[in-house]
């Protein structure tokens, strides 16, 4: 600001004669204080373009006015219509002002944003720099994916194009409400082998994903889990590196390594375990019923007696065992053994009406069942999934534990376990060390 104004207000220069006004020296127009904080020049853009025209007053003006947007209500240059926009909410411009002068001079130059459309840019959408909501929507998609190719979602229903299916689908909720994303996707996107809507696994409906995915493979993650199981692998190869995973992190309270990570010793860790363990203990059924001990007891009896049941038919198991066992017993078909072997013989049978053989083994306070037993030789196989065995179901101490507490009350009983991954690298060699097995426990009979 020049010294000589420095200390005069606005009322102060009002009041000086015209030839002591302050002006600016490119385009003669009187200057308020708060435009002396850029010199006597009218805004920055003046000042900018008078040292840019190497300080010419005629030259900076001749720039101004063809380079620049002059208004006239404000007596100012502009560089674009954003600059002149600010202004005019800055000093309370009316927008019947703004429109007409914006139709007048401004709509000509400015073009759609959106690249190859040609169409100017309407008042009222000046805050979106483009013709229409539509080709705005086009843009901040393009912009998202940062691609400059063609679009490639064209609207069956109209003559309009997009880059992204999420700004046809935006489209068609807009401005086809007649058709829903799920009709428009069964009429003119879904492919001959894509998902119908039915599950995979099951049959049940499935879900309708978006325009572009359509219907899910699967009704839920049980058989999205199941199908991957059982076409992938996915959980021979992911299982044991999850469970060792959980067990390091000691994300489980049925491992002790929760416990520890908890701040409890080794010992307490155990007990904690054991606690979890107890939800249908004498102590817990008497506390939770608010019964007597000996109504206690009556019902621990009785849920005893219902699983320890030996024709339970509701039991699990796996269908990678069943191959192995069934692999066994067809070797041992017509021999004495056959009619002493016991497993879960479902695979071959009928769930509903067949009675399921897996043997369960009871000892004082629990009870076991075995994958594959022959009870005249007291031979015991014992089939370890790399899921259920791996860590993270139960802790890996419990298999050893569970043996233990057999050869305790059983001490000609002898176990042998097979891992899945043996299995499945030689299913024959596996199948011949099985019979190996039962042979020897016969020789030793």
């Amino acid at each position: 600001m020049p010294r000589k104004y420095a200390k005069l207000t606005q009322q102060a220069l009002g009041e000086l004669p015209d030839e002591d006004k302050p002006r600016c020296c490119v385009t003669d127009t009187l200057l308020t204080k708060e435009q002396l904080t850029s010199g006597l020049f009218q805004s920055n853009l003046v000042r900018q373009t008078y040292r840019t025209c190497k300080r010419d007053p005629i030259k900076t003006l001749q720039h101004l006015q063809a380079k620049c947007v002059y208004f006239p209500h404000l007596g100012s240059y502009f560089k674009g219509i954003r600059g002149w926009r600010i202004a005019c909410t800055k000093n309370q411009v009316t927008e019947e002002i703004q429109r007409q002068f914006y139709e007048e001079s401004l709509r000509e130059k400015n073009i759609c944003a959106f690249p190859g459309c040609a169409v100017t840019v309407p008042f009222d959408l000046l805050h979106l720099g483009t013709c229409s909501k539509i080709h705005d929507s086009q843009k901040k998609w393009k912009c998202a994916i940062g691609s400059t190719k063609e679009p490639t979602w064209g609207c069956q229903l109209c003559t309009h194009t997009f880059t992204a299916a999420r700004a046809l689908a935006k489209h068609i909720n807009r401005h086809h409400a007649e058709f829903s994303l799920e009709e428009y996707h069964l009429k003119y996107l879904r492919k001959e082998d894509g998902p119908d809507g039915t599950c995979k696994v099951c049959g049940d409906p499935t879900t309708f994903q978006s325009l572009k995915d359509g219907y899910a493979e699967f009704c839920g993650f049980s058989c999205a889990v199941n199908w991957s199981n059982e076409h992938t692998g996915r959980a021979r190869r992911s299982g044991p590196k999850i469970s060792a995973k959980l067990q390091i992190r000691g994300a489980i309270p049925a491992h002790p390594e929760y416990w520890i990570k908890q701040g409890y010793s080794e010992e307490l860790a155990a007990i904690k375990v054991t606690e979890r363990q107890t939800t249908n203990s004498v102590k817990a059924i008497q506390k939770r019923n608010g019964c007597s001990l000996e109504e206690a007891k009556t019902i621990r009896a009785e849920i005893t007696a219902k699983w320890s049941s030996k024709t339970h038919t509701g039991a699990k198991w796996s269908k990678v065992s069943q191959e192995l066992f069934w692999a066994v017993w067809e070797a041992l078909e017509g021999t004495l053994l056959a009619e002493d072997v016991f497993f879960a013989n479902f695979d071959k049978g009928d769930k509903q009406t067949d009675k399921n053989l897996e043997w369960r083994l009871k000892l004082p306070g629990t009870r076991y069942k075995l994958d594959f037993f022959v009870e005249s030789l007291g031979a015991v196989i014992e089939f370890d999934g790399s899921w259920y065995h791996s860590g993270y179901w139960r802790p890996k101490y419990a298999d050893a534990a569970r043996d233990a507490n057999i050869l305790s009350a059983f001490p000609h009983y002898r176990i042998l376990h097979i891992p899945e991954k043996d299995y499945r690298k030689d299913p024959q060699a596996t199948a011949d060390k099985c019979l190996q097995f039962l042979n020897s426990c016969n020789r030793t009979c």
